[in-house]
């Protein structure tokens, strides 16, 4: 450090004020919610450590099978027939204990059953030295004939249908004749509603003809009549 008239000066040392200990607002005391690693195995316990044992060891936890629901519902289970890993006849694969007959006509609840669940071989053995496929053989059938014959027989396919050209049709472009058909209903539909009203006005068809009609003149008057009472009306 360089020479300064501030070395001379004593050094006044500052005290570090620890703060207060901190503290978790969640009791450890308590029981975690929701969890049951700290109470008494229940009885449908599936997992964790096994009833009665304290120790961490892997091999004092539940395993598949060993909890007390599991167990009960293992007692209602059906016993299956026991698989013997290894060689099965000449095909190979696993075989079961038992005559492979009595296994492809009863299943594993001993209940009788149509199909075979593991066949006795998978694929068909490798041929022995010996053997030797069957050759030589001719048939007297008369394929020519027997070919006719099926195709005469057989059904005809189902041709389909060519699409609808609607430009070649002989009503293409012209009016349909529904439309007129419907204008005619509601042509029909409109007069029965006039003459309907009509009726509840009392005028008739007959007493419109019986009414004589307005001459021009008089209509003129009437109409000159009109506009002076309304100058007369609005003027006041």
């Amino acid at each position: 450090m360089a020479e300064s008239i501030y070395n001379l000066l004593p050094e006044i040392k500052e005290e570090t004020v620890k703060p207060p200990m901190y503290k978790a607002t969640f009791d450890h005391s308590r029981k975690v919610p929701y969890s049951t690693f700290d109470q008494r195995k229940a009885k449908g316990g599936m997992f964790g450590i096994k009833e009665g044992k304290r120790s961490t060891e892997p091999r004092h936890f539940l395993r598949v099978g060993e909890g007390t629901e599991a167990r009960r519902r293992a007692g209602k289970r059906p016993e299956l027939p026991k698989i013997v890993h290894g060689l099965g006849g000449s095909g190979g694969g696993a075989a079961r204990s038992g005559s492979s007959a009595g296994w492809a006509s009863r299943g594993p609840t001993g209940m009788k059953r149509g199909l075979q669940l593991l066949p006795a071989r998978m694929k068909p053995p490798v041929p022995r030295r010996g053997e030797r496929p069957t050759m030589g053989l001719h048939s007297a059938k008369n394929f020519v004939t027997s070919n006719a014959v099926e195709t005469i027989l057989a059904v005809p396919a189902n041709r389909r249908r060519p699409p609808i050209d609607y430009l070649k049709k002989e009503d293409f472009g012209r009016v349909p004749d529904y439309l007129a058909q419907v204008q005619a209903e509601v042509r029909a539909e409109n007069e029965m509603v006039e003459e309907f009203v009509r009726e509840q006005m009392g005028i008739s068809a007959i007493a419109k003809e019986e009414i004589p009609e307005m001459p021009s003149e008089e209509q003129a008057e009437l109409v000159d009549k009109l506009k002076a009472k309304w100058d007369d009306v609005n003027c006041r």
